[in-house]
């Protein structure tokens, strides 16, 4: 097959490749004594089969003390910029501080092979492998040259012979103590040095801090793990007895259990002052310390947060509660909680609490760049944003945090720079209200009667009121879409596409139950949307798209029992660099309206059916009934700090019920744009195989939505280089997806979600299976991260459209042709999709 190019750049492409491979070799700087380092291995050889090795053997790669060099742009060694950048003698002071950055930047000191390191790995592999229960491990390194010719690049292999591991047979625990003996064997069936188990240094630890937390909650309060034994144990064929003691504290056989004394509160500590003398008894056992009797805060608040009254056995647990729960408050901005024993009676532990408060008032504006969040964004859109907020710690001084926020935005279309006059394509007016109290408030007593029926799982509910702030919230939305056209004349026009006003109330919790997971869940919520559209959008969208009308009318979304739910989880990396996170919404609206229209109607004697709707003289609000719930799966892989994988699997369905025949248009899924299928333009693909329909011809604004969605997405990360401070990195990404209805709409067609092809009565297919209309499209990247951002911009190209093809015939007409794959043409960067956001896709 001939080549595409030409001969002459085919040979100065040649030419180039063989230049940079000769320039940049850096064996020529090494001494006659001296190898590069090129690579580790590690061979795992074993007579029996070892469980996980492919685990081990990642596990041990961490343990190298020498590794080799990494390239700059995949192909130039890092220490081809050291040798180069060495020789700083005579030159000026800009020209050494100029060769000193390019090797911040660039270089990296060579790789040259040690034996001694090389040692150091066998022994640290050897010990490592022998904490994992391969006693009789041994392990060795050979070397061997990868350029056999000049014997300069040197590949070091570690044969690692684990050998037999050694088991857990039995395990047993005593004490001199014998009130701790007694304790040991109560909790000895749930240890986890079970028969079986390898003896493996890590369960070891884990066993020591099970015992630990164990005997602190038990009043033991100066128990700490150096208190247990190191493990003892006979060994025969490969199996051990072993044993682990709990030993006696220093000076004395046993140890000593306490319990909670007096607890001393100093509500408004300032180190730097002297202590307050003013002592308020407020309840049995609690002293609030202060100046003036001033706390600064309602006692009955700081009350509830202690998890610990007098006369209570010490346990840990309580004492972390405690501290975690006066944090969480918000109004201090230091907890410190120190014990001391009681002068009067050595078995009772006092407590000092010290409150450092916190700012109460706090104001602050933000002008910001961002990817528009508009629900209506279009094509190539970056936001800019003004921000005022304000927020009060202890409004009503219980603790009660209140956060205002004033914003305005404009969504600014980059597609069309040249004519300024038609920058702005979207007015967005926000104010928002959130009001936090730091206690939970059960909701008619929801929580508690799902706990006692076993809905919850045990222990749930305590760690709800434990953890939960209750949030009462208030908003107001204002957005104006424009269109740019033409008008008679053939001048630039701007016309006004729709105004949309939303309110929103709503009451519920926010919470976390650890560092990993959070939840946010509204119980009560009335949303107010009043779309009003021009006579312009009425012609060029409502009127040809009965579907779309409708979801324009004005609609009350409201629930009083369920309004919507969301929780997000994210996990821990592990050895391996993979972690994934989860993020579920669910959202009811109009349960409570349908169930009591359906009653009325039931008592109605004429027995015709009346939909509730708020009615007024000259317009009807109606109450909106759908269901909506989207799932958003992440996988993440970080190979090592220069190179990382994300991929995403996002799948969401929303369907109306009762008197309700559509999801409103802001509760629809769509796809495209910056933060999903870079391809095309958000909203520009689907449902189904349809083919999309702009606004006019001189905007790219699109209005493509559906009821279901499903969407992959996955990128490779790599880092390129670093300048003055700011990382830059390249991405590869492939996305694919669509949106696709759930009832069949006989103004569109190929749009129903379908398992099986369907035709009409003509025998003309009017649908088919889903996966036949899924758009692919493909790309790369650049981000900058500027530390407090990251700019991004992506490039996408068309892979497979989900809709026919139109092609132009070369008689000035264009004809469908029924094939999706995109084959780049003669022009292959006529159709990219460029997209501009912050921060990562996902």
């Amino acid at each position: 097959m001939q080549s595409p190019l030409p001969p002459k750049i085919r040979n100065f492409l040649w030419l180039l490749v063989a230049l940079l491979a000769t320039g940049c070799s850096t064996t020529k700087f090494l001494k006659d004594d001296q190898e590069f380092l090129v690579k580790n291995r590690i061979e795992i050889v074993s007579p029996v089969k070892i469980k996980k090795k492919r685990n081990l053997q990642n596990e041990l790669a961490t343990l190298y003390k020498q590794k080799p060099n990494e390239n700059f742009f995949f192909f130039i060694p890092k220490e081809w910029f050291y040798y180069r950048l060495q020789d700083t003698v005579g030159k000026s002071r800009f020209s050494r501080g100029w060769k000193r950055w390019q090797m911040r930047q660039f270089g990296e000191e060579p790789s040259i092979f040690d034996p001694e390191r090389a040692e150091g790995t066998e022994r640290a592999m050897q010990f490592y492998l022998q904490n994992k229960g391969y006693f009789k491990a041994k392990v060795e390194s050979f070397t061997e040259y990868q350029d056999r010719r000049k014997n300069q690049k040197v590949v070091v292999t570690y044969r690692v012979e684990p050998r037999q591991r050694y088991l857990i047979s039995d395990v047993s625990f005593s004490s001199s103590d014998t009130t701790i003996d007694r304790l040991l064997q109560e909790i000895k069936p749930n240890t986890v040095l079970e028969p079986g188990s390898p003896v493996d240094v890590s369960l070891y630890d884990q066993e020591v801090k099970r015992v630990t937390d164990y005997l602190r909650n038990q009043g033991y309060a100066y128990f700490i793990r150096n208190f247990v034994s190191g493990l003892e144990g006979d060994s025969s064929n490969n199996q051990v007895d072993l044993s682990l003691e709990v030993l006696p504290p220093p000076n004395d056989s046993v140890h000593r259990v306490y319990r909670i004394g007096n607890v001393y509160i100093y509500p408004q500590y300032n180190p730097s002052e002297p202590t307050e003398n003013r002592i308020d008894s407020i309840g049995p056992g609690i002293y609030f310390i202060s100046t003036d009797g001033e706390y600064g805060v309602k006692p009955k608040t700081l009350i509830n947060a202690l998890y610990f009254k007098k006369g209570d056995l010490y346990r840990q647990i309580d004492f972390d509660r405690t501290n975690r729960a006066l944090g969480n408050l918000g109004i201090f901005r230091f907890v410190t909680i120190k014990d001391e024993r009681d002068p009067n009676n050595q078995e009772l532990l006092n407590y000092r609490i010290f409150l450092t408060p916190n700012k109460r008032f706090e104001i602050g504006t933000d002008i910001e760049v961002n990817t528009s969040n508009s629900p209506f964004v279009g094509r190539r859109l970056l936001g800019v944003a003004g921000n005022l907020s304000f927020r009060h710690r202890n409004l009503f001084k219980g603790a009660e945090l209140f956060v205002g926020n004033a914003e305005t935005g404009l969504d600014l279309n980059l597609s069309n720079l040249r004519n300024l006059s038609q920058l702005v394509t979207t007015l967005d007016i926000r104010l928002q209200t959130n009001l936090y109290y730091p206690k939970f408030v059960d909701y008619i007593h929801l929580w508690r009667g799902l706990s006692r029926i076993g809905f919850l799982r045990d222990g749930f509910y305590e760690e709800v009121k434990e953890k939960a702030s209750t949030r009462i919230g208030l908003s107001y939305n204002y957005i104006e879409q424009f269109d740019f056209t033409k008008n008679q004349e053939g001048r630039d026009t701007t016309l006004q596409l729709y105004v949309i006003n939303s309110f929103n109330a709503s009451f519920g919790y926010d919470f976390r139950l650890s560092n990993r997971n959070r939840f946010l869940i509204n119980h009560v919520g009335i949303d107010y949307l009043s779309p009003n559209t021009t006579t312009h959008f009425d012609t060029l969208i409502l009127n040809k798209n009965e579907f779309l009308r409708r979801s324009f009318d004005k609609q009350l979304f409201t629930s009083l029992l369920f309004r919507d739910f969301n929780f997000s989880y994210n996990s821990l990396p592990n050895r391996f660099g993979e972690s994934f996170s989860l993020i579920t919404r669910m959202e009811l609206s109009g349960l409570e309206v349908f169930a009591a229209n359906k009653l009325y109607d039931s008592f109605k004697k004429n027995g015709d059916s009346e939909v509730f709707a708020l009615r007024f003289p000259n317009d009807t609000i109606s109450f909106s009934q759908f269901f909506r719930i989207d799932v958003d799966l992440r996988h993440y892989r970080q190979f090592n700090p220069r190179q990382s994988m994300a991929m995403r699997l996002y799948s969401g369905i929303a369907t109306p019920f009762g008197y309700s025949g559509s999801v409103p248009y802001v509760k629809q899924f769509f796809v495209g744009g910056p933060q999903s299928i870079r391809a095309w333009a958000a909203r520009e693909i689907g449902p189904g195989g349809n083919a999309p329909e702009s606004s006019s011809e001189n905007t790219t604004l699109f209005y493509q939505t559906g009821d279901f969605k499903l969407e992959f997405n996955a990128e490779y990360r790599f880092f390129l280089l670093s300048f003055l401070g700011v990382r830059y990195e390249g991405a590869l990404f492939l996305d694919a997806g669509n949106v696709w209805s759930l009832r069949d709409d006989p103004d569109r067609e190929l749009e129903q979600l379908l398992w099986n092809a369907r035709y009409d009565e003509n025998n003309e297919k009017t649908g088919d299976n889903f996966l036949k209309y899924l758009a692919i499209g493909t790309g790369a990247g650049l981000r900058v991260d500027f530390s407090y951002f990251i700019f991004r911009l992506d490039v996408g190209v068309k892979v497979r459209n989900p809709y026919p093809t139109l092609v132009e015939d070369g008689n000035g007409s264009s004809r469908e042709v029924h094939w999706r794959w995109q084959i780049p043409g003669a022009k292959p960067f006529q159709n990219l999709n460029y997209n501009i956001g912050l921060g990562y896709p996902f």
